[in-house]
Formats: C-alpha cells, structure tokens, sequence
C-alpha cells in the first residue's frame, strides 16, 4: 500500500515534502500628498503592493526616516499631522503572511514656509526686450523660508535660442556651457542682490533660471526644486 512502518503500529503514508518558497511582496507604487506645507500638515500616504502567494499582512509606516515603524495598519492608506517644520524622509513596508518584505523609496515631506528664489533682468521681473548693445544686468536673491539651514543645490541656468544651456559658475564669475549646478551649500538668506551677469548678449531668446532643490547631491531633481525665471528678448 505505499505505507512504511515508524513503530509500534504506526506507518507513515508516502508524502512528496517540497521546501516551502515564500514569494516577497512587491510595492508598486507610494505616494504623499501634499509634500510640502506649512505647519501643523497632515499628508495622506498611499502604498499599493501586491502578494503572489499568501498575501499581504500588514504596511508598516516611518513617517521621518529614522528606522523606527510609527504606525502598523491592514492596508495601504493611512494619514500623518507632523506638526514640526523641518524635512523628513517617509517610508513604507509592506510584510507578508509567511514574514517576506518589502521596503519602498522613501518620500521628502517639507513642513514650513517656502524657500523663494527671485530673478531680475535690469531690475524687472520680465519679460523684458533690450538691444544688442545694452547691457544685461541678471540679480539674484532668496527667501530660505522655514529652510535656513537645510542642504541644497543651487542652480543659476541660461537657456539661450539659439546657444542651448548654460549655467553660472560662481568660482569663476563666469558662464559656461551646459547645465552644471552653481553651488551646493546650505541655505541662508540672500536679502541683498547678487549680480550674475553684466554684459551684452547677441541676438536671440534668452530664459534665465535661478533655484535651489532640496536634495543636495549635484543634480537637478525637479520634484523637490523651487524656482524663479526671466524672459529677455535682445534684438540687432
């Protein structure tokens, strides 16, 4: 009969035992909103993920990326008040029934004011149309908002028609070709205006741009980037 005896009157049946495989959960998407606000802000989180086995037990919330779970809940919605401004990092895990996980990219929430970044071309928010044998002034200033302090990149850019990007290079006082970050330093306080450019231009459509994104690392992240920009039309 197939049957195998154990002893004492006790046969165990002929069983195929296999490992059992546990197949991680997969978070398709994580999403805040808003992502920036002045304090107190409650942002509304939402981890979508899927199970292809047992299924999903339980999302496990950091709401400031420090490591630690703030809140356990059966599905993917929940809601955070931070009441502190500052920057924080939030994060989702979704755990399955047999213990596999999975961890999501965390997400930059920003409480308080705005950081406000303001261009000027000859002393006007623009659009602006001048001669090709007139000056062009470009003065910068910035509002850190609730973020003095907090790393950022800093990007004074030109996009010239024709010419393409270029960029300001505060160690020169000079523009170069291409689209390079000006400075990476925390943020303070620009009351004062800060001149970039003096000088006559050829022909042609300019747009300048003077920002600051919140994640300093040498590149443009366009999420997480506050920004202002000038028209300037120069004619023969």
């Amino acid at each position: 009969n197939g049957d195998s005896e154990v002893g004492d009157g006790w046969y165990l049946d002929d069983v195929e035992i296999k490992d059992l495989v546990c197949i991680p959960p997969v978070i398709d998407s994580f999403s805040a909103d808003p992502l920036s606000g002045n304090a107190p802000l409650t942002v509304d989180f939402t981890c979508t993920a899927h199970d292809d086995d047992d299924g999903i037990m339980e999302y496990r919330w950091d709401f400031n990326g420090d490591g630690i779970t703030d809140e356990v809940t059966a599905t993917g919605l929940t809601s955070f008040p931070y009441t502190d401004n500052g920057i924080y990092d939030a994060g989702c895990t979704v755990v399955d029934f047999c213990g596999s996980m999975d961890v999501s990219s965390p997400i930059t929430i920003m409480v308080g004011a705005d950081p406000v970044p303001d261009m000027k071309a000859n002393g006007s928010d623009g659009p602006i149309t001048i001669s090709s044998s007139q000056n062009l002034i470009l003065t910068t200033e910035l509002d850190p908002g609730s973020y003095a302090g907090s790393n950022a990149d800093w990007w004074i850019l030109e996009k010239a028609s024709p010419g393409g990007w270029f960029h300001y290079d505060l160690w020169c006082d000079c523009w170069e070709s291409d689209l390079f970050v000006t400075y990476l330093s925390p943020l303070f306080d620009v009351s004062t205006p800060y001149e970039v450019m003096n000088m006559t231009l050829p022909p042609g459509s300019y747009t300048f741009y003077f920002g600051v994104d919140m994640n300093m690392n040498g590149r443009l992240d366009l999420g997480q980037t506050y920004y202002d920009s000038v028209e300037v039309t120069v004619l023969p």
